[in-house]
């Protein structure tokens, strides 16, 4: 095998046996072609070329290797393009480099033509476009730039058509416009696709079901044909320079993902969101929009309420994403329809009112954001019933009451943030935050203990490399007991042992005096390290008078540093 040889993942290149004498000489060549292209092969563990041997016109390598001219060479170049009969050629998932061989454009009867996933050069050569028999052209993840090629407006039978994550810089051709067997075409990440998007697009690519133009420049507003694109599953327009309304999406039953997030979409009008009404109405003959599971909205413009239709939907089961906007009103309670949503994200928006008790009916959760609103009042009991919680960010809010008793021991939450709000009264013991990697409560002036009780709790794991929830510890046993009972003479024990391997390795590397200084400074390494499980212990008291000062848990941690770096 040669050091230099190329791995492949894939590689088909599919040939039909012919049923006429002069389709019968033709798989002769194609014969005599592919075999010369399977002496390019170096390593075949999956005995494709064996398969070759016995069907001259199919060559399949799997995890093969290709000598290096095997893309590039004249050799290589005569192997491939005098196989006139070639209809799938696949060689996505390689280290293929420099540019596309034009003479691609002259294997008449190819179909497919999937080069993704290599690192190929330059610009799409226009001769592809006399690729008439093509459905499927993938080109997408390339280092390939340039423009779209006009020459792709030739291709009437293409039905997929990926062209996505190779930096092409232009406007989309308006000879792409007719091609009317369109059915995917993704344009994603291309960042300098530019333009308005053709007004016409969805009347003349009726057939498009899924289009994908994330990333990139483009502008304007979104086409209102969209609202006749009855056979769109999925729309994604995200992180580009889109502006204005949405059109109605009332007719696309068929819609199962709307991402136009990181936009300029909406006017700062209150009738922003009457599209969302559309999507939740029940027409008399349409009917509502029963496939949509995916809806992301996020950093637009758009404002005024949320209208409650869209939680009429019972098909979101993913998410629904409406953060970084400027919705005002109410959460309505109709949220409590979606039983099937695994996540609500309605963050930094001008929300208020009380959080809808509804939202406890949405038992798939797993997160639930809403920080950055102005909702108010207590913290809906009803959400006890969201066992599958795993985040919860209700921070920066004007929300009051006792943190609920039934946050307390919940398995699967990780992340618990409740900072910034009023509420009051006593931060329960640290059983309630046990199963959250991560809790906050800073920001509320009237809770008694709450920062320092989340300071002390976070001090002991960082240095013990344990958590409240680990298994050895239950109701009689918890981190801070734990830590408690060694102290001082057992700290040993209960350390992670990375501190003291460090030192150890300072150890290694220093002889005579220097071992002696070592040694001082382990000694006071540990010593530091006690003070700091002391002061851990004594923030995370399980009395809350009783517990240190954030001020003075401030300066002894000041302190120890101090003495640390003598």
């Amino acid at each position: 095998m040669l050091s230099s040889s190329l791995r492949i993942n894939y590689i088909l290149l599919f040939s039909l046996f012919g049923h006429t004498a002069c389709l019968m000489r033709g798989n002769e060549t194609n014969k005599l072609a592919l075999l010369q292209f399977k002496s390019l092969i170096s390593e075949d563990p999956f005995g494709a070329l064996e398969f070759l041997e016995r069907h001259h016109s199919l060559l399949r390598v799997a995890c093969g290797h290709l000598q290096p001219e095997a893309w590039e060479s004249h050799r290589s170049r005569s192997a491939i393009f005098q196989a006139r009969s070639l209809k799938v050629i696949q060689l996505a998932h390689n280290h293929l480099v420099r540019e596309i061989p034009s003479e691609l454009g002259t294997i008449a009867k190819l179909e497919v033509l999937s080069i993704r996933n290599n690192y190929l050069t330059g610009e799409i050569p226009s001769s592809i476009g006399n690729l008439s028999s093509l459905h499927t052209l993938s080109a997408a993840i390339n280092h390939l730039h340039g423009s779209i090629p006009g020459s792709l407006g030739q291709l009437k039978k293409i039905r997929v058509l990926e062209i996505a994550a190779i930096n092409l810089s232009s406007t989309i051709p308006p000879s792409m416009l007719n091609l009317s067997t369109l059915t995917v075409i993704t344009l994603t990440s291309n960042h300098g696709t530019h333009g308005r998007l053709p007004t016409d697009l969805f009347t003349t690519l009726p057939n498009l079901q899924d289009i994908g133009l994330d990333a990139n420049l483009i502008s304007g507003s979104i086409p209102v044909s969209i609202s006749n694109a009855s056979n769109l599953l999925r729309f994604r327009a995200a992180w580009n320079k889109l502006s204005g309304t949405v059109p109605s999406l009332a007719k696309l039953s068929k819609l199962r993902s709307l991402l136009i997030f990181k936009s300029y979409l909406g006017t700062g009008a209150d009738n922003d969101l009457d599209f969302l009404s559309s999507l939740g109405e029940i027409p008399p003959i349409l009917g509502k929009l029963q496939a949509l599971n995916v809806l992301s909205l996020c950093a637009n413009n758009f404002s005024g309420p949320i209208p409650p239709e869209i939680f009429y939907l019972s098909s979101l089961s993913i998410f629904f994403a409406l953060s970084r906007n400027s919705s005002v009103g109410f959460l309505p309670a109709e949220v409590g329809k979606l039983k099937n949503l695994g996540a609500l994200d309605v963050s930094e928006n001008m929300l208020s009112n009380d959080i809808p008790g509804t939202v406890g009916a949405c038992i798939s959760l797993e997160q639930l954001h809403m920080a950055g609103n102005n909702f108010q009042g207590p913290i809906p009991s009803t959400l006890i019933s969201l066992k599958s919680l795993q985040w919860l960010d209700l921070s920066r809010n004007n929300l009051s009451g006792e943190i609920p008793r039934f946050l307390e021991g919940r398995d699967m939450l990780q992340l618990l943030n409740l900072s910034y709000n009023n509420f009051e009264g006593m931060v329960p013991s640290d059983r309630v935050f046990n199963n959250a990697s991560a809790a906050f409560v800073t920001g509320n002036d009237k809770l008694c203990g709450g920062d320092v009780f989340s300071f002390g709790i976070l001090l002991l794991e960082l240095f013990t490399g344990k958590r409240p929830t680990d298994e050895m510890f239950n109701e009689s046993l918890n981190l801070q007991n734990f830590v408690k009972k060694a102290l001082p003479g057992q700290m040993g024990e209960i350390i992670d042992p990375m501190p003291l391997e460090e030192d150890e390795y300072i150890d290694l590397t220093m002889k005579g005096n220097d071992q002696d200084r070592t040694n001082n400074r382990k000694s006071r390494v540990k010593e530091c390290l006690a003070s700091v499980f002391h002061v851990g212990v004594a923030c995370s008291n399980e009395q809350p008078k009783e517990r240190m000062s954030i001020a003075d848990a401030v300066a002894e941690l000041s302190s120890i540093r101090n003495k640390l770096v003598e």
